[in-house]
């Protein structure tokens, strides 16, 4: 009985993560407010590091 309740409660809980994940593009609305950023000259290179790394983000999540 303790195995079948086990199983059972396993299985309820892959069935919830399972519909967390995608294989495409967001369809949720998030990239209709989560755009590239652009580069200013006044920027430092630490900076232009973090729009680089946020601007890729954008392409994996947004762009498929």
């Amino acid at each position: 009985m303790r195995r079948k309740l086990m199983l059972s409660a396993t299985l309820c809980s892959l069935s919830l993560l399972s519909g967390c994940g995608t294989l495409g593009p967001a369809t949720d609305g998030s990239c209709k407010v989560f755009k590239p950023i652009s580069n200013s000259t006044k920027d430092t290179t630490q900076t232009r590091r973090e729009v680089i790394a946020h601007n890729k983000v954008y392409g994996a999540i947004c762009k498929g």
